[in-house]
């Protein structure tokens, strides 16, 4: 009688397999877009994206004038 209400340990393997999937699937496409969002917004509130590219910037002008002293402004 117990018997027929235990599936055979194939299907149970399967199951689980499938169920984890499914649960790490949903976890992905919940959790990733949230910690990317969070990212954006700290990196957006402290204002990284504009002074990351104004160093860019000066690199490349310190490099084209022929200056070594690269970052002078911000070491002093």
């Amino acid at each position: 009688m117990y018997r027929a209400l235990i599936p055979p340990l194939c299907c149970l393997t399967e199951s689980v397999t499938l169920r984890g999937f499914l649960v790490l699937s949903v976890a992905l496409n919940a959790l990733l877009p949230l910690f990317v969002f969070l990212f954006m917004r700290r990196r957006q509130k402290q204002n990284l994206w504009r002074s990351d590219r104004e160093s860019r910037i000066e690199l490349l002008q310190n490099i084209n004038m022929g200056n070594d002293a690269v970052g002078e402004e911000t070491k002093a």
